[in-house]
C-alpha cells in the first residue's frame, strides 16, 4: 500500500487539503482535518503533493496551512514572472512568495490560494503553473465585478418583492426576474423558473405553496390582477391576434364570395336563427316549409371554409387557438371578430355563405331524403331561446308556426335517437357572467327548454349525415365517438340530480378519431361536428372535407393531415373545456367569498360513511360536508357556509342546526 501524501481534492463544489492513500480495497481513500476518512475517485485529486503527515499531526498542519494561505496574495508573484516566465513548478512559485528554505505547510497553503482565491492568476498544466496574461487576469476582474452587480441587483430585487424596498430603475436583469417570478406565479412545478424563484422566495415566511405565495406577492404589487386567468397563459391561448392578422381578416371579410356559381341561391327560404341573446357570433340557422309530401327542414351553417383558407394567418390562427373560449368575464374568439362576428355571422338581414342540409319529410315526419349543398342564404329573423320558447306556446307569435313544425319534425328523430341507445339528462344549465366592474352574477336553468333541445335535436341530425356523407365517399374526417354507459351501478331513484351524479360518473371521455364509430350518448352513427366552424377548428376542418367534395374537388387534406389536426384538436380541446370550467368555478368561489356565515340549500349526492357528497342548488358547485346520521342520497339539507378559498376552488361548510 502507497504511503500517504497531501494532496489538493475536490469536494461538494470545494478545494480541501486531505491526506490521500491507496487503501487495502485498492480503492483510494482521503482524510481531511476532521480525522474522518472518507472514499475519493482519483477524478477529485487535483493536485497531489510528495508531502507526508502523520494521522497524528494532519488536523494541525491543515489548520496551519489554512491560516497561512488566508494570508498569502500570490498576485505578486505573478506580477515577476508573467511574460518573462512560461511556467514554473509549485516549488519555484513558493521560492518567489515566501524565501528559499520552503515549509510544507507554506506549500499547502499555495496549493489553496492558487485554487480558491476569487482571481486566478497561474493556470496549471501538468505539474507546471502558466502564468496567465494581463487581458486574462482583466477579465476575471471585470467578470468579478459585474457578478458583484448581479449580487447587488438580485438583493434590491427581492427586497422590492417582499415590499421593503422601492427599485428607482429597473436593470435588464431585474425586469427578467420579475418575468421569471411572473412565470413561477402562472406555472408552478412545471415552470422552468421554479428552482430560482423558490430560492428567492426561502427569504419570505415559510409557506407550502410557493407558486400562491408567488402569486400573491405579485398582486401585492400590482403587477398582476388577483383575478388573473393564468391557465391560458399555461395553455398558450393568446388573448388577442396581431395587427397582421386583423389586417389579413379585414381583406378576407371584404372579398366576395356569395356570388360563386357552385352556391346555390337560398336566399327566398325564410331562415331564422336561435341563439342566446348575447351571442355574436351565429354559425346556424333553420328554416321549414310545407311541401307537396310533407315538410322541407333546412339546416344552414355559416361557410367558414370559405371565408378562411386552409393556409395563411388566419388558419393559424384558428388552429393555435383550436376554439372560441366563453369566459364568464370576456369571449375570446377563435377567428378575428371580422369573420366570426360579422362576415361569417348569419346576421338578421345580410346576405352570407352558407353550407346547408335540406331533408326531406312526408306527412308523418319520416325522412324521406336528404342532399347537402353549398349555398346562399340570408337570415330574416334572430330569436333568443327565450323568445323561441315563447313562440313554441303560441303559433300566432313571430315563426310560432315554424317552430311548431319544427317541433314535430325533432320528435320523432328524438325518439329514434333515445330508442338507439341515446342518454338524455335533463341536467340544469349554469351561467355566470362577470361585467367590466366584476360583480359576479350566476344563473341556473332547472332544465334544457323546448327551444334549446329543439335546436340541438336538429344540430346532432346535421352532423349524423355529414357524417354519413363522409363516411360513404371514403373522406378523411374528424369522427367523435363514445362508448355506452353501464347502467347496472346506477342507484335506482326519483332525485335527477342523484342519478346523473352517478350516471356522469360512469361517462367515458368521447374519443376523436378519423374512423366513424358510434356516438352511444346521442345514439347516432356515426358522428362528426360540422356546425360550429366559427368557433371549433375540428368543425372548420371537417367542413372544408365536406365544401370540397361539394364543389366536386379532391379533399382539402389527406388522412395523414386530418391525423396531425385531430391530434393537437384531441388533448387541446380537452384541456380549453376544463380551463371554462375551472373559470366559472373561480368566479362561483369569489362570489361566495362574501357571503360566509350564510345558508344555502344542497342535495345529497353520494353517501360515504358520514361524508358526504352534496351540490349546492344555487351555484351547482359540489363538496364534500360531514353530515348528521340518517342522512341519505336525495336529501335537502342546509348547509352554513364557512370558508372559501378561491386560489385551491374550495368552499368549506358545515350543517346548519
Amino acid at each position: 500500500m502507497a504511503e500517504p501524501h497531501i494532496a489538493l481534492l475536490r469536494k461538494g463544489g470545494l478545494h480541501i487539503l486531505a491526506l490521500t492513500r491507496v487503501g487495502a480495497d485498492n480503492r483510494w481513500w482521503a482524510t481531511a482535518a476532521d480525522g474522518k476518512p472518507f472514499r475519493i475517485t482519483r477524478q477529485q485529486i487535483v493536485w497531489e503533493t510528495d508531502i507526508a503527515i502523520l494521522d497524528s499531526g494532519l488536523s494541525q498542519w491543515i489548520g496551519e496551512a489554512e491560516q497561512v494561505a488566508a494570508e498569502t496574495d500570490v498576485e505578486e508573484a505573478w506580477k515577476v514572472v508573467q511574460g518573462e516566465v512560461p511556467g514554473l513548478s509549485l516549488t519555484d512559485l513558493a521560492e518567489l512568495v515566501w524565501s528559499p528554505a520552503v515549509e510544507s505547510v507554506q506549500i499547502g497553503a499555495l496549493l489553496l490560494c492558487l485554487f480558491t482565491s476569487p482571481l486566478r492568476y497561474f493556470h496549471p498544466d501538468g505539474l507546471m503553473l502558466t502564468p496567465l496574461s494581463e487581458a486574462d487576469v482583466a477579465q476575471q476582474i471585470e467578470k468579478r465585478a459585474q457578478q458583484g452587480q448581479a449580487v447587488d441587483e438580485e438583493s434590491s430585487f427581492i427586497a422590492w418583492l417582499g415590499g421593503t424596498a422601492e427599485i428607482d430603475g429597473w436593470t435588464h436583469r431585474q425586469q427578467s426576474w420579475l418575468e421569471t417570478v411572473r412565470q413561477f406565479a402562472f406555472e408552478g412545478d412545471s415552470s422552468t423558473a421554479a428552482k430560482a424563484v423558490k430560492g428567492w422566495l426561502r427569504q419570505f415566511p415559510k409557506t407550502m405553496d410557493p407558486q400562491r405565495q408567488a402569486f400573491d406577492l405579485l398582486v401585492w404589487r400590482g403587477e398582476i390582477d388577483e383575478d388573473e386567468f393564468f391557465t391560458l397563459r399555461r395553455l398558450g391561448y393568446p388573448k388577442s391576434f396581431s395587427d397582421e392578422i386583423l389586417a389579413e381578416a379585414d381583406r378576407l371579410a371584404a372579398a366576395e364570395i356569395t356570388g360563386d356559381e357552385n352556391r346555390r341561391d337560398l336566399s327566398v327560404l325564410a331562415v331564422f336563427t336561435i341563439d342566446e341573446a348575447s351571442t355574436v357570433d351565429i354559425d346556424d340557422g333553420l328554416s321549414v316549409q310545407r311541401t307537396a309530401s310533407g315538410y322541407e327542414v333546412g339546416v344552414h351553417i355559416s361557410d367558414a371554409a370559405a371565408l378562411v383558407p386552409a393556409v395563411g394567418l388566419i388558419e393559424e390562427a384558428a388552429r393555435e387557438r383550436m376554439t372560441s373560449l366563453y369566459l364568464p368575464e370576456a369571449m375570446l374568439p377563435m377567428l378575428p371578430r371580422q369573420l366570426s362576428e360579422e362576415a361569417g355571422s348569419l346576421v338578421a338581414g345580410s346576405l352570407r355563405p352558407a353550407i346547408t342540409l335540406l331533408a326531406q319529410f312526408n306527412d308523418v315526419f319520416e325522412l324521406q331524403s336528404w342532399e347537402l349543398c353549398r349555398s346562399q342564404v340570408r337570415s330574416a329573423c334572430r330569436l333568443s331561446y327565450e323568445e323561441a320558447d315563447a313562440a313554441l306556446l303560441d303559433a300566432s307569435a313571430l315563426y310560432g308556426l315554424e317552430l311548431d313544425m319544427l317541433s314535430s319534425v325533432a320528435q320523432p328523430l328524438r325518439h329514434a335517437r333515445l330508442v338507439a341507445g341515446a342518454l338524455e339528462m335533463d341536467r340544469p344549465e349554469l351561467k355566470v357572467r362577470v361585467d367590466e366592474d366584476k360583480n359576479v352574477a350566476v344563473f341556473v336553468n332547472p332544465v334544457p327548454t323546448p327551444a334549446r333541445r329543439l335546436v340541438a335535436e336538429f344540430m346532432v341530425f346535421m352532423n349524423n349525415l355529414v357524417g354519413t356523407y363522409l363516411r360513404e365517399n371514403d373522406i378523411p374526417a374528424i369522427y367523435r365517438s363514445q362508448d355506452p354507459v353501464d347502467m347496472e351501478d346506477i342507484p335506482d331513484t326519483s332525485v335527477d340530480a342523484v342519478r346523473q351524479y352517478h350516471i356522469l360518473r360512469q361517462i367515458r371521455p368521447a374519443r376523436l378519431g378519423t374512423a366513424p364509430g358510434l356516438h352511444a350518448l346521442l345514439g347516432v352513427d356515426p358522428y362528426v361536428q360540422v356546425t360550429s366552424p366559427l368557433r371549433r377548428y375540428t368543425d372548420l376542418v371537417n367542413q372544408r372535407q365536406l365544401a370540397s367534395m361539394l364543389d366536386g374537388d379532391a379533399p382539402t387534406y389527406e388522412l395523414e393531415a386530418v391525423k396531425a389536426a385531430l391530434f393537437r384538436a384531441d388533448a387541446m380541446l380537452r384541456d380549453l373545456s376544463r380551463a371554462e370550467n375551472e373559470r366559472q368555478r373561480y368566479w362561483i368561489h369569489k362570489l361566495m367569498s362574501g357571503k360566509l356565515g350564510e345558508e344555502f340549500s344542497a342535495i345529497v349526492l353520494d353517501a360515504r360513511d358520514r361524508d358526504y357528497v352534496v351540490e349546492l342548488e344555487a351555484y351547482l358547485i359540489r363538496s364534500n360536508v360531514y353530515l348528521r346520521p340518517g342522512t341519505e342520497p336525495g336529501d335537502t339539507v342546509q348547509l352554513v357556509l364557512q370558508e372559501v378559498d378561491t386560489w385551491r376552488q374550495q368552499a368549506h361548510f358545515r350543517q346548519a342546526d
